[in-house]
Order: structure tokens, then sequence, then C-alpha cells
């Protein structure tokens, strides 16, 4: 499984969602793709009222759980439904709190359901698991979440057209040389570890993602490390040799 362009997939989630939620589909839409059970879960956890968009997460999960109360100990595990297709890369969409605002879940309550979700699916699902897991950028989701709002600058919450034209501009006026600049200090080494090769700041959040925090607690980025532990579990996941690797996968992983 290929590392999947993020960006591609969540504006495509976000286009067919209103359809696929009335039991429609655009025009010339290929029928087969739109009838897997990923085309549902993505607009569920999309809806745009909170109470509903809960509603939906909590029955998924239920719905999941079902097969982990079942089990006989001797036949294991069964494998998710949700393992397959593209639920998994749905979820961290919704869990990426690095992307734009319109695109994230930015309650922390309902990004604590949605990590328990996601480690549910992914504790039966094996190898493929941990494929699926990073062709969605799964640890650079992981580190967002867990860098929160502890350090960077606040985003400001614009339409993503005039982020991009802001960016756009900001790269038009700064330079692109990755010499030392004696002339011009401010200039100096501008994208090694404080901007993107767009020019954007690296360690940018929305602060309203974090406004629960005071009610909550920061339960998200609690459960997020719980799923690194659990990346190295040999009963459940994918060990410590296999953990290892997908941690060397972020750019800045021990930061």
């Amino acid at each position: 499984i290929e590392r999947l362009d993020l960006e591609a997939e969540r504006v495509a989630l976000h286009e067919a969602a209103p359809a696929a939620l009335c039991g429609r589909l655009p025009l010339g839409a290929d029928q087969a793709r739109h009838e897997t059970i990923a085309e549902w879960v993505g607009p569920l956890i999309t809806l745009p009222q909170d109470s509903l968009r809960g509603e939906m997460v909590e029955s998924l999960i239920h719905y999941d759980e079902a097969r982990l109360s079942k089990h006989e100990p001797e036949e294991g595990v069964a494998v998710s439904l949700f393992s397959f297709g593209r639920c998994v890369l749905h979820i961290l969409n919704r869990l990426d709190v690095s992307s734009h605002y319109t695109f994230h879940e930015p309650r922390t309550p309902l990004r604590s359901h949605l990590w328990k979700f996601l480690l549910n699916i992914l504790s039966s699902a094996g190898e493929r698991g941990r494929r699926l897991f990073r062709a969605g950028h799964g640890m650079h989701v992981l580190c967002s979440i867990l860098r929160g709002n502890s350090w960077g600058v606040a985003r400001e919450e614009v339409r993503q057209q005039e982020e991009e034209d802001r960016d756009e501009e900001v790269e038009l006026h700064t330079t692109r040389h990755l010499t030392w600049n004696i002339a011009e200090p401010q200039r100096t080494w501008p994208h090694v570890d404080y901007f993107s090769n767009t020019g954007r700041r690296l360690y940018e959040f929305y602060p309203r993602d974090y406004v629960d925090d005071r009610f909550y607690g920061a339960k998200d980025r609690m459960l997020a490390a719980t799923f690194l532990e659990f990346m190295a579990s040999d009963s459940s996941f994918w060990g410590e040799a296999g953990g290892g690797e997908e941690m060397m996968e972020e750019t800045n992983p021990l930061q």
C-alpha cells in the first residue's frame, strides 16, 4: 500500500459526503467504489453537528466492539470490518490536527473516541493494519496529537483558498537558498526546523481545537501515548521492530 496524498483524500471525502448521506452519487461517479463501508463511515464521522457526529462515532464503536466480546479464546479476535478499504484513512484524516480546520475533528472528546476506535480496529488487523497506518501517514498524525498546543504559534482560521494564497505570497518573498546568508541573517536556513518546504511554519495549531481541554483534559493525547506504547506490543500490534520502524516514518518523533 503506497503512501497516500492526504489533502487529495480529504477533499474527495468532503465532496462525496453530502451525496453519500442522501443515498445518491454525483453524476459520473463509479457506482462500485461508492458501495463500500468506507463511503458511509467517512460521511458519518464528518457530520457538521457535534451531537450527531458524536452519536455516530459511538454507534460505530459499539458495533465494532461486539466482535471483541463474542470471540472464543481459542479462536482469537475476529478482524474488524472497518480494517478494510479506506476506513482507517478516514479516521486518521479526522485526527490530523495539523490539517486545515475544516478537515479535522475540533472537539477533544470526539478525538478521544476516534483514537479508541482506531486502536480497536488496528489491534486485530496485523500487518495489513500497519500498512494502512503508514499509507495514512499515521505517525505524523500521532505526533501532531502528542504535540498539540504545547509549542508553536496560533494558526488563523481562514478559508483554505485564502490560506494557500498567503502561503504562495510568503514563498514568493522568501529566499529558497539553504546556504548561510551573512548579509540577511533573518533568512538563514529558513527551512531547517521552523519552516516547511512551502514556507509555512511546521508547528502551528488552532486554539479552538483545545478549548475542551479545560473540561476534559488532554485525553486524546493520553490515548495517543497509549497507542504509541501498543505499537511495540507483540501480542496485539507490530512488535518492537515494527513499532520502531513506524516511529522513524515521522521527521522528528523524539522531539
